[in-house]
């Protein structure tokens, strides 16, 4: 063998090898989102519509409506959305929202509710794109 050919083999080795300890240690959630089931894209088309009606209602300033619509679109995506180590904040924004909304303060819960809705849409979001990659990867790797 020529030495450029040794030299390409070694870094087509040195990859495998970097994947595959990336994939052991679950690095990013790599492992979990290959391994995962198809992501429920059905409750996030309807958890994603819920919470653009939620917006209008909050732009309408009409809190408790907004608030009873995010409760259903938190339902709706249930735990569809997480993947990998990513952190999930909210569940104590949700119980914080709570809170707020059996004292009255329907504005600040429904933010509460909002902030906590968007995270779960964008962790979602990126479950979806890491199940992409990796069954792209698979599927040439395979074929």
């Amino acid at each position: 063998m020529t030495a450029p050919v040794k030299w390409l083999a070694a870094a087509v080795l040195l990859a495998s090898a970097a994947v595959a300890v990336l994939f052991l240690l679950d690095v990013h959630g790599i492992r979990r989102g290959c391994l995962s089931s198809r992501p429920d894209e059905v409750a996030y088309e309807t958890g994603r519509q819920l919470y653009q009606d939620a917006e209008r209602e909050i732009a309408a300033h009409q809190y408790s409506g907004a608030g009873a619509i995010l409760d259903r679109a938190l339902s709706r995506l249930g735990d569809s959305y997480p993947v990998g180590s990513a952190r999930d904040q909210s569940g104590e924004a949700v119980a914080a929202a709570k809170a707020a909304a059996a004292s009255g303060e329907f504005q600040i819960a429904a933010q509460l509710k909002h902030d906590a809705m968007s995270q779960r849409l964008s962790l979602f979001e990126r479950r979806v794109r890491l199940y992409t990659l990796c069954q792209s990867y698979l599927s040439r790797v395979i074929h």
